[in-house]
Parts: structure tokens; sequence; C-alpha cells
């Protein structure tokens, strides 16, 4: 009889076990995923800093400066040699289509790593479907004359002899014939501008990170072609029709990557 009733006790003891665990699991989940104010997107559960990691590739390939032989769309080959860019204006779409915008200007060295990581401090907490930016430097600063910080001329991303910045500009050249192209991206009405959704995600987090990566084969392709041989090896021109086609080509060339 006493086994019969230490069984009992026992067993039941490990019912109330079981189901304790069954109540914390289900309450995890539900603050996670079924929050019905939270949407598709990044939810900030509190004031924090978001940082965005860029990474850079042509097409399906890894970018390798110097060494690498690369093929656009027109069938030019070529390599990459140097490669410079601002980004500003970041901004932050919030569930209720309105926007939160950071005032910032980043100038980007990838061949040698500056500026690959970005972070903005105190982002407010909210749920967020989507993020812009220039890849460039907004018509207000571009005439500025500030010439301070990122926008100094000792970068070398000042165009002397005609006021304003090189938005974008990548170098390198045809392995074969030894001939060096140089495309020089500027002028206000050549500035693209990126906005990505993040509804592909549904992530909660602290300290959000954000993957973002840009495909510079998309340089050359989509709308138009862009062709060493009939757009040009040079561009230093912010009215050339280089620039112009180079400019919408570059519309879709960032893309989301990981959220966490």
């Amino acid at each position: 009889m006493r086994k019969i009733v230490l069984c009992g006790i026992g067993l039941i003891s490990l019912m109330l076990i079981f189901n304790a665990c069954k109540k914390t699991d289900s309450s995890t989940t539900t603050s996670q995923t079924n929050d019905p104010s939270f949407v598709n997107g990044l939810y900030i559960t509190k004031a924090s800093n978001l940082q965005i990691n860029f990474t850079y590739g042509f097409g399906s390939e890894s970018l390798v400066f110097n060494d690498k032989k690369y093929i656009n769309a027109s069938n030019d080959t070529f390599d990459i040699e140097d490669l410079k860019h601002y980004f500003s204006n970041f901004a932050l779409q919030k569930a209720d289509s309105t926007w939160i915008y950071f005032q910032n200007i980043h100038l980007v060295d990838v061949k040698n790593g500056r500026n690959l990581t970005l972070n903005f401090p105190n982002v407010p907490a909210g749920n967020y479907r989507a993020i812009a930016f220039d890849l460039g430097i907004d018509k207000v600063h571009n005439s500025s004359m500030s010439l301070e910080g990122d926008l100094d001329p000792a970068w070398g991303m000042y165009w002397t002899w005609n006021t304003g910045y090189v938005f974008f500009r990548m170098m390198g050249r045809n392995p074969r014939t030894q001939e060096g192209y140089s495309l020089d991206l500027g002028g206000d009405n050549n500035l693209p501008h990126m906005v990505l959704s993040l509804t592909d995600f549904k992530v909660k987090s602290e300290l959000p990170q954000l993957g973002i990566h840009m495909d510079l084969n998309e340089i050359f392709q989509s709308p138009s072609n862009y062709s060493f041989v009939s757009d040009g090896m040079v561009i230093h021109s912010n009215t050339s029709p280089g620039a112009i086609k180079i400019a919408k080509n570059m519309e879709d060339m960032a893309k989301v990557i990981s959220l966490k």
C-alpha cells in the first residue's frame, strides 16, 4: 500500500513539473511570435544601437581586388582595383508607414575596410518594415561646402573643377590590354535611392544587426546594359549618358541578406 501511495505522489509531482514547463514554453513562444502588434520585419524592443554590416560581391562571385577577372552583361572583361563611395540619409520605415530619418554621411573605402560596419545609436523602440538610404550625397550637402569629416576633400572624392562630390568611384583595367577604366558617378540627378523591405524577416531584438549585400554586377545591367566599348572607359562628368545609365542600374544593387 505504501508503495502505491508513493508512486501516486511521484506521478502527480511529475505531471505538475511537466505542466509548469509547458506553460513556460507557451508563454515564451507567444511573446515572440504571436504578438498581434508585431507585423513582419524588425521589432526593436527598446531604444538601442542598430548595426548594419555591408558585404560586396559581383553576381555570385566574391569581390577580390586586383587579381580576379570579372565579365559583365556586355561581355567586358576587367578587374577591380579600387572602390569607394558614399552612403547617406539612412531611414527606417515603421509599421504605420511613417519614416524615422538619421542625419548621416559615411565614406566607404571597400578595399581598405573603412565603414563596412555602420552603427546608429538610440534607434527608438518599435516595429520597422523597411530601410532606405542614398548611394551618394543629397543635394544640400553636395553643395554645402562644409568640407569636414567624411566630406573633407583630402579623401579624394571632391570634384574641385565642378562643385560637388564623387558619389561612387570604381577603378580597374582590362587584364588583356591593360587599358584602365575609371567610373566616377556624381551629380544631383544621379543619386541612387534604395528602399529595402525587411518583411521577409520576423525578428525581435534588443541589439539588432542587419546584413546588406552590394552586388557590383548590377552597375552594368538592369534596366540597361553598360558597355566599356560603347559607353566609355572613363566617366568624369555628371551629365554623360553613361553616368545616367549607371545611376539607374545601381538602384537595385543592394539586398538585405540577414537580420538578427
